[in-house]
């Protein structure tokens, strides 16, 4: 365990001299350990042009799984200057799981990121790739995504299952691609058994979000393709503006998918919601909550106002072919 630690970006060894830059996480990967009570201030981490990796990249770490983070925060800025680089975070790159039972030890809990996180698919706030459980969170950094997969707390969150509880974002969120969201770009499960789930967590007012279609000011694609799985968004809320330029499909029509919560619900249950947010959408399925559905959606409310010079465009759901209650 490490606990009870302060550090300062010119306090870290490793640094490219080039660039005055630090190129690494404080850790590169923990397993089946714990960090707590640990801050580190001002980092400016560059990924390197030629670093295609995976594995992910944090500021505090790089990997985990099977393991604890506690009551730590970081700022300054994580960036990428490679074109393939995924799974980037403020505080954790990718959390993964490494057996298929949720664990509540394992978690991201009680942490803070303040940093500037950019990259290109799953760039989350938090972390990267949540495919565990995170809880009790809070991003203020301005999170950029120029691929897909794009979130204040998580880029997606997905598998094992994967849970995002009690968890804040107050960072403009910016996507040029695909599935963009205020607390997580992708919440969904596509493996045998498993919930995915976005739980009580809240998209703030100066959390504006923005990409080219499904993108939601709570999660922009919720989706699960199995019987026994899940994808579940509950007592959330979105006061944040949520915005979609749209993407042209197959047969010339243009779709933007943007919602208050989220923006495309493919078989997912969507329960005590509330959208305060503008939402503006360029062309096709534009709602306050939901740009299309194609789930559940109970006991929602919208009071944000709906833009769109297109077609689809209502105050509940753009599109809807699922069931819709208590609205």
């Amino acid at each position: 365990m490490i606990s009870n630690l302060y550090s300062h970006e010119s306090d870290i060894k490793g640094a490219d001299k080039t660039h005055n830059l630090l190129r690494n996480a404080l850790f590169g990967s923990v397993h089946n350990g714990e960090v707590k009570n640990l801050g580190v201030a001002d980092a400016e981490i560059w990924i390197a042009p030629k670093d295609d990796s995976a594995a992910g990249k944090g500021i505090l770490v790089d990997w985990m799984g099977k393991s604890k983070i506690t009551n730590c925060w970081t700022s300054g800025s994580i960036y990428s200057g490679t074109k393939t680089e995924k799974n980037i975070g403020g505080i954790v790159g990718r959390n993964d799981f490494v057996v298929d039972i949720l664990d509540k030890t394992h978690s991201i809990t009680n942490s803070n990121n303040y940093a500037a996180v950019r990259g290109k698919d799953h760039v989350g706030g938090i972390v990267g790739h949540n495919k565990d459980w995170i809880e009790k969170n809070q991003n203020f950094g301005a999170i950029t995504g120029t691929g897909d997969y794009v979130g204040g707390i998580a880029g997606a969150n997905n598998e094992n299952p994967a849970i995002i509880a009690n968890c804040t974002n107050s960072g403009a969120v910016t996507g040029t691609g695909k599935y963009v969201g205020g607390i997580t770009g992708y919440n969904g499960y596509t493996g045998d058994y498993g919930t995915a789930k976005i739980i009580n967590s809240h998209n703030t007012e100066s959390g504006s979000v923005s990409g080219n279609s499904f993108v939601g000011g709570v999660v922009g694609y919720n989706s699960y393709t199995d019987a026994n799985g899940g994808a579940i968004i509950e007592k959330s809320t979105n006061n944040g503006d949520v915005t979609a330029t749209g993407y042209y499909t197959n047969n010339g029509k243009k779709y933007s998918y943007v919602g208050g919560i989220v923006g495309y619900n493919y078989k997912g249950a969507i329960t005590d919601v509330m959208n305060n947010g503008k939402i503006i959408g360029s062309n096709y399925a534009v709602g306050g909550i939901a740009g299309y559905n194609y789930g559940d959606i109970t006991n929602a409310y919208n009071k944000g106002t709906i833009t769109s010079r297109s077609q689809y465009v209502s105050g509940i759901t753009g599109y809807n072919y699922g069931n819709i209650n208590n609205v």
